[in-house]
């Protein structure tokens, strides 16, 4: 049978394009996240589009023993990985945040099978992708630095005092996604000929921009760390092969390189001048240089509490190190540890993740878990290595340093954000493995034939697996539309209304907003602001079993118990409270007003004072009252 690519595998290829280039530009307003939620539905939506009409094309390959690189050992940790995911399920408090991560990580291992496949059968994929991304980058790059300059999308949804952020909500995600952009936009800058090159150079240029104007360190960090490692070891083994290149090759890619690094001087200096010639929509006037200088500042807050979040992840890894707390249940167990010295101590602010994707899979899924998760990308690395060495083919050699400059760098930002927490960042990191092993599946090509009936009931499981995912993601979505205009009602003081939208929110596979509050705590609220005390406990009990370390649920169920008048009751919840927040306002004026009801009144005196420098007019008043109580002046 012949290997000649057919027209259902150009279709399948096309497919592909609506989760690598439609994802990074889906947004739904009417969620309160308007990038996760929505693009994971999109993502489970496209692949099951991907599937279905590709299908013919799995059984072709299967007969032709294509199939070879599910034989990668890099495929063995992923699978470990995700079996870790699963059985952490069992140590979860959360089943239902435990399941939408398994899920993304089912996507993510289905995307990048399904787009190994793509490009190792279809010649012509690769060329398209990597012209694909470098419009994507322009496009994505134009919209943030418009957006830095007051020059337009300011509508697009996200937070308007962090702008830039294009279409990520978040301008450190903007960043490291772009920087993920970058293997294939480097590629197409050294590779392709005429108008795509010059296309490539532009993408660069603008993206390179965005990242030094978007100001996010982490992506700093990678871009600096990655091009040394990569530079140093391309030098050190050109040096020493003696290489024989065509003299009008050596000379193409020679003065390729310095258009690349005319480009990147050009760049940095429009950054260094921007201040004297444009003007700026950043909220401050933090140069390049003090926020890069800001990493090694002792006293920077935002370094001090990564710092925080990431020993306390350690103390849950110490106590949870085989299975972890279960997946998605880092931001329900965390908490427990304390959240002196970060923002969440005063209830304003609940972190879903530490700001370390690798100490964020040890705590969830323990130490096998991360282990597996590295050495995926530890074998990425190893296997553009050996294409680098092997291959005679200079554009091999050239895509292979270039996807290893992203999985470094991508290990480099996972190490301060947050990255695997995004649906778009997982396409774009499958799409730079997918690549790399197509190559070297090429490169060291082995032969995998599968029964009929196998492909089909394979076929099967995933197509039954990413409509589940599709439906879990319709099913959030809806969760996320109704529980905004929950929020509304809630600040209009319209509680009818929060009850009605929570009980069309709140389903198994939705039991928190993506500020980590249980859904039944709002309604509990309206309840309780209603006066109908039994209900509102019924609801904070339940928002108790879904989150048990949140402390504005704990203090409401001590609200409820007082009210009901069981004081024990009150007190107990008020003390869980503080003991996982010491500062935090609302439970100390609850609990002095407790202890001065049942006439405890040193201990309301004592919990008083650590509200001293309190805005709150009731601690000026209960302070006064109990010192009456004390006869103390």
């Amino acid at each position: 049978m012949s290997n000649k690519p057919s027209s259902t595998h150009s279709f399948s290829a096309i497919l592909l394009g609506i989760p690598a280039f439609a994802v990074p530009l889906f947004l739904l307003d009417a969620t309160i996240d308007p990038a996760l939620t929505p693009r994971f539905a999109l993502l489970s939506v496209a692949l099951l589009f991907v599937v279905v009409f590709g299908y013919k094309d799995f059984q072709a390959a299967t007969a032709n023993g294509q199939l070879g690189f599910l034989r990668r050992t890099i495929l063995l940790p992923f699978l470990v990985y995700l079996l870790c995911t699963i059985l952490s399920l069992t140590r979860a408090v959360n089943v239902s945040e435990g399941i939408f991560e398994v899920l993304k990580t089912l996507l993510f291992l289905i995307f990048l099978l399904v787009a190994t496949f793509i490009i190792r059968t279809q010649r012509a994929s690769l060329a398209v992708l990597t012209k694909g991304v470098s419009l994507l980058a322009i496009v994505v790059s134009v919209i943030g630095i418009s957006q830095h300059y007051h020059l337009g999308f300011e509508w697009i949804p996200g937070p308007a005092d962090a702008q830039p952020f294009s279409t990520f909500a978040n301008k450190n995600l903007f960043s490291s996604f772009l920087f993920l952009t970058l293997p294939f936009v480097l590629f197409g800058f050294f590779t392709f000929n005429a108008r795509w090159h010059i296309t490539a150079g532009i993408s660069f240029t603008l993206a390179l921009y965005a990242i030094l104007v978007a100001q996010t360190r982490a992506v700093w960090v990678a871009m600096v760390l990655s091009s040394a490692l990569i530079i140093v070891a391309a030098v050190l083994y050109f040096s020493q092969k003696r290489l024989r290149f065509s003299i009008e090759s050596l000379h193409i890619h020679e003065l390729r390189i310095l258009q690349f690094c005319a480009l990147v001087g050009a760049v940095i200096a429009l950054n260094f001048l921007q201040p004297l010639l444009f003007r700026s929509s950043t909220t401050s006037d933090i140069s390049t240089v003090e926020k890069a200088a800001s990493i090694f500042d002792p006293q920077n807050s935002s370094r001090n509490e990564r710092i925080t979040l990431w020993k306390k992840s350690l103390l849950i890894i110490k106590d949870y190190p085989l299975l972890g707390v279960g997946a998605g249940n880092w931001k329900i167990v965390f908490p427990k540890y304390g959240l002196v010295g970060t923002r969440m101590e005063m209830g304003t602010v609940h972190f879903p993740q530490p700001h370390n994707d690798f100490l964020w899979v040890a705590s969830e899924t323990g130490i096998i878990g991360l282990a597996a998760y590295v050495a995926i990308f530890l074998l990425a690395i190893y296997y553009c290595a050996k294409i680098v060495t092997t291959s005679d083919n200079l554009h091999d050699q050239i895509l292979s340093l270039a996807m290893a400059f992203g999985i470094i760098g991508y290990m480099t930002i996972s190490f301060f954000d947050f990255p695997k927490e995004r649906i778009e960042h997982l396409v774009y990191v499958a799409l730079i493995l997918s690549t790399i092993l197509a190559m070297y599946d090429k490169l060291f090509p082995l032969q995998m034939k599968l029964p009929g009936r196998v492909v089909r009931g394979l076929c099967g499981i995933i197509v039954f697996l990413l409509f589940f995912s599709t439906v879990v993601g319709l099913i959030r979505m809806h969760a996320e539309m109704h529980t905004r205009r929950a929020l509304a009602a809630r600040q209009a003081s319209e509680w009818d209304g929060v009850i009605q939208e929570i009980d069309e929110a709140y389903s198994y596979y939705a039991v928190l907003d993506p500020m980590v509050t249980p859904l039944p705590w709002y309604r509990g609220v309206a309840y309780f602001s209603k006066n109908n005390t039994v209900e509102a406990l019924k609801d904070f009990t339940e928002a108790y079993a879904i989150h048990p370390h949140h402390i504005h649920v704990l203090n409401n169920l001590g609200s409820c118990y007082e009210r009901l008048g069981d004081h024990s009751k009150a007190i107990e919840f008020y003390i869980k409270a503080l003991a996982i927040s010491p500062r935090f306002e609302e439970s100390l004026l609850n609990l002095t007003a407790v202890y001065f009801n049942v006439g405890k009144y040193e201990e309301a005196y004592q919990t008083i004072l650590q509200c001293s420098d309190s805005k709150d007019p009731r601690a000026m008043m209960f302070l006064a009252a109990v010192k009456g109580k004390l006869n103390i002046r």
